[in-house]
């Protein structure tokens, strides 16, 4: 039987690492990428310690797991698509053996195919855990002057001046959609005569709030 061809699922650029920010369920979410028993590399978002049914069976097999709320896949996305990479993912496909066994379509790998996998794997665990991830905009604006965050909030630019100010200046990602929350909140609740949270303002415009 011939090698299947090595391919990269072209929704792996376009999914969606970031889940948590929307689901305010950070850590729950996982997002697999798996080599298909027909050579397709794709992934899956799964919760918890679930995984999906195809791995489970061994017809595909599990590569490695990104963090929910990663910001840039793309040193992951050119590693899986080096020659060396696909050559090795190729190998192991030669390594696997699909069988029917009355209920589902089993896959098994040899012992080489198995020391090929871990080999791949490790590699792939190393990369995923060098990958950026998001972080949460409350804790980034913590130590900053309680009215930044109010100028910002009243600011029609004011959610895209976070978002990149916070890339350039600390290298730090944060999500477009957790950080127009954010300054919704700071909006609603915040004295713009002071930046502190009405509960918290002394001056006129909390005490009028109150």
């Amino acid at each position: 039987m011939s090698t299947p061809t090595i391919t990269i699922d072209p929704a792996i650029t376009e999914h969606n690492y970031a889940r948590a920010s929307a689901d305010h369920d950070r850590g729950s979410w996982q997002h697999e990428i798996a080599l298909a028993d027909d050579g397709r590399v794709y992934v899956d978002t799964i919760y918890g310690g679930g995984m999906p049914g195809a791995v489970w069976n061994g017809r595909h097999l599990s590569l490695c797991r990104v963090p929910d709320g990663t910001a840039d896949v793309s040193p992951l996305l050119r590693y899986l698509a080096t020659p060396r990479t696909r050559a090795r993912m190729g190998e192991i496909l030669e390594c696997l053996t699909v069988e029917w066994d009355g209920s589902n379509h089993r896959g098994r790998l040899d012992e080489h195919g198995v020391d090929l996998l871990v080999w791949l794997c490790d590699d792939l665990r190393g990369v995923c855990d060098r990958l950026p991830c998001y972080w949460n905009v409350a804790d980034y604006m913590m130590d900053s002057d309680p009215l930044d965050a109010v100028q910002l909030a009243h600011d029609p630019d004011g959610e895209a001046r976070l978002v990149s100010d916070a890339l350039v200046y600390d290298d730090v990602y944060l999500d477009v959609d957790d950080v127009a929350r954010y300054l919704a909140d700071v909006r609603e609740h915040n004295c713009t005569e002071c930046g502190e949270h009405h509960d918290d303002c002394v001056c006129d415009e909390g005490v009028s709030r109150d």
